[in-house]
């Protein structure tokens, strides 16, 4: 178990060290790309045509050791300790957005997301 905890850690790193450099919300014309690339485009995730979508996103716990403080925090809906590692890619599955947090945390996509516009998520999401 202890591989698989130091094999989480590193992927970890990798992403947070991503999110700092290359990892941003879409404004202006690449806002409108992703739009049209959803809407039009034929990507890996095949041909679609889903209307005023900006985003796919989608969760997975992370097992860690239970916290020596505040335990309780971190146990997920599948009743063991985790970190919640929250991605989300535009219409290439790029990373346009990363949160890593507690296994449970609260979503308000009103602060990002232009009235009219969609988030693409599974139905743990609510509507």
């Amino acid at each position: 178990m202890v591989w698989e905890y130091g094999y989480y850690n590193k992927h970890l790193e990798a992403l947070l060290d991503l999110e700092q450099e290359r990892i941003s919300w879409p404004q202006g014309s690449r806002l409108a790309t992703i739009i049209q690339g959803f809407e039009y485009g034929k990507t890996e995730f095949g041909n679609h045509k889903l209307s005023n979508v900006i985003d796919a996103m989608d969760e997975s716990h992370i097992p860690i050791r239970a916290p020596s403080k505040n335990g309780s925090r971190y146990i997920n809906c599948k009743s063991f300790h985790s970190i919640n590692l929250l991605g989300v890619v535009d219409h290439q599955g790029r990373f346009i957005y990363i949160h890593v947090g507690e296994a449970e945390i609260s979503l308000h996509p009103e602060q990002w997301v232009p009235g009219g516009i969609h988030i693409i998520a599974d139905a743990a999401y609510p509507l």
